[in-house]
């Protein structure tokens, strides 16, 4: 019967501890803070070569730098119904810059 028990409790103390944890990352640990940047930033960052990956999602455009930069990531926006290549290319940025950025996923090529 007490084998019962304390395999039961082992159950229990397993549980608790993932609730724990969850909590813990859930509420105590701050979630990533991301500089906002207005996007002519973000198109001084493609045209000086700095930019590893640009994320489109809808208006939001999220842009990680290349590793020693600070900040390591930033996040801008940008009009809706307009692609981010075309508003990149309003600010100057070239085919040639923006197919230098190694990933891009989310925006329509540049025509």
């Amino acid at each position: 019967m007490s084998f019962n028990w304390s395999k039961n409790g082992f159950v229990y103390l397993l549980i608790m501890v993932a609730v724990a944890v969850l909590i813990y990352y859930n509420f105590v640990v701050p979630p990533e803070q991301l500089q906002t940047v207005p996007i002519s930033k973000v198109a001084s960052y493609v045209k000086e070569g700095l930019v590893e990956k640009i994320v489109v999602s809808d208006t939001d455009v999220t842009v990680s730098l290349k590793q020693g930069q600070t900040p390591a990531k930033v996040i801008s926006r940008k009009e809706p119904g307009v692609s981010l290549t075309d508003t990149l290319r309003g600010f100057g940025v070239t085919a040639e810059e923006l197919a230098s950025v190694p990933e891009i996923s989310g925006a329509q090529p540049m025509a």
